[in-house]
């Protein structure tokens, strides 16, 4: 099995039915995990000592992205992208919900590699397309500062050149993934 580098998820939070998107729930347009499912995953034979995680995640998700880090065995570091969602009005309960963060996160207690490239802009401003689809500018970011490493995208949506993908949407589950099955992942 291969060991990544950089590893970017986008995990498929469970919002229960307080979420509605344009008269469906969010579960309703994909699976969702419950974070204690997510946590059981164990990633650990894909990462390297030096690994990089980078999550998807939403203000209201936020705690639970911090307890699923720790949960794969990574220390987090510090928000390293931020999506403003151009004029996109999607109502929170405190506040209009307009980005989207991308945590990094790295193995506890290990050492790390260095960037290639210092200082990449942390916010990237562009309207969303596609429920749930994420900019790709962010995994250029990404490709830039960290160079031609290893990369793999977790509960991916698409196929992305350089990057191994796995997801429902496109190869299978994550547990399928780690099982070992054959698929097809770029």
């Amino acid at each position: 099995m291969n060991k990544y580098d950089v590893i970017i998820a986008d995990p498929p939070w469970h919002y229960g039915a307080s979420v509605n998107m344009g008269g469906k729930q969010v579960s309703e347009l994909y699976k969702t995990m419950k974070l204690k499912e997510m946590m059981k995953i164990d990633i650990s034979p894909i990462v390297k000592p030096s690994t990089l995680l980078f999550m998807w995640t939403t203000g209201p998700k936020m705690n639970e992205a911090l307890q699923l880090i720790e949960a794969w065995g990574f220390q987090y570091k510090t928000v390293a992208y931020v999506w403003k969602k151009g004029t996109h009005k999607n109502m929170g309960r405190y506040s209009m919900s307009q980005c989207e963060y991308v945590l990094v996160s790295k193995r506890k207690g290990t050492g790390s590699f260095k960037p290639d490239v210092w200082n990449q802009p942390q916010m990237w401003d562009s309207a969303p397309t596609r429920h749930s689809a994420k900019p790709e500018k962010i995994q250029d970011r990404i490709e830039t500062t960290w160079g031609d490493r290893r990369r793999l995208e977790l509960f991916a949506r698409r196929f992305r050149k350089g990057w191994d993908c796995v997801g429902n949407e496109i190869n299978g589950t994550l547990e399928d993934f780690l099982d070992g099955k054959h698929m097809r992942l770029q």
